[in-house]
């Protein structure tokens, strides 16, 4: 509800009788709440100073209302889960960056493909991170799908972890095409030379 706008002015009423536009700004003076001068009605009552005299009410102009600010982007933990991941131990999940990673190659080393099989370091970090889909086309590239948000949500912060890290949001995404764009995507790589190794790649 949108209170109308009282401009300076003086408007006598029948004696007894309680003005209109006094009840119209007192009334939007109880909505505005956090600006009572919103709406500033002064109702001097017959009797007091001016016997016999009609009620007389004055009002005044609302005040404008205070820019607004700008949105700020929004956060991925609230102050209490931001507490718990500052003192987090990795055991799975490393939300605080504790755990060492290995280069590319020490990882490759350290597998042990079953007998007949061969790994071949094709593509690594940064070009590719958290890889859940893969496919090849008839060209030999390679399309990989990346989850690179998991497991923070774009626009959304997290307000409590379980035990077992389960997590809870502060908020549901909305369905495309409304929803929070993140940093999830789709990469194509492509070997020129044919090395084996990727070297060319696009979003």
């Amino acid at each position: 509800m949108s209170c109308p706008s009282f401009p300076s002015s003086s408007r006598v009423a029948p004696r007894g009788a309680v003005p209109v536009l006094a009840l119209l700004a007192l009334a939007c003076s109880g909505l505005a709440g956090t600006n009572a001068r919103a709406a500033n009605a002064t109702l001097q009552s017959p009797g007091r100073g001016s016997a016999g005299r009609p009620a007389v009410v004055t009002s005044s102009s609302p005040t404008p209302a205070a820019p607004k600010e700008e949105a700020r982007p929004h956060p991925r933990f609230t102050s209490e889960v931001q507490a718990f991941v500052e003192n987090f131990k990795p055991g799975g999940h490393d939300l605080t960056g504790q755990i060492t990673l290995l280069p590319p190659q020490e990882s490759l080393k350290r597998l042990r493909p079953a007998d007949g099989y061969v790994v071949e370091l094709a593509a690594q970090e940064p070009v590719i991170t958290q890889p859940i889909d893969l496919r090849f086309d008839a060209r030999g590239r390679l399309w990989v799908v990346q989850y690179r948000q998991y497991p923070f949500p774009a626009g959304m912060t997290v307000t409590s972890y379980d035990q077992y890290l389960r997590t809870e949001f502060d908020r549901i995404s909305p369905p495309p095409p409304n929803h929070y764009r993140g940093a999830d995507k789709i990469t194509i790589l492509e070997d020129t030379d044919g090395d084996g190794v990727y070297d060319r790649h696009k979003d």
